[in-house]
């Protein structure tokens, strides 16, 4: 289904550029209070090391 979504997307808008990810060959951590809360702290320009210790293993 994926081959033939950007088959047909190319043909539409054949300027864009895409970039395949393969996921299922990624890790892909769970997304948990941890996380949600070291992104939130990220974003807002909280260093990486003010992390706590959960939130850093996570966001690696």
């Amino acid at each position: 289904m994926s081959k033939a979504f950007l088959k047909k997307y190319k043909e539409v808008s054949s300027e864009d550029e895409l970039t395949e990810l393969n996921l299922s060959k990624k890790y892909i951590p769970d997304i948990d209070a941890d996380v949600l809360n070291g992104w939130g702290q990220l974003r807002i320009v909280i260093k990486v090391e003010n992390l706590s210790v959960e939130q850093h293993k996570k966001l690696r």
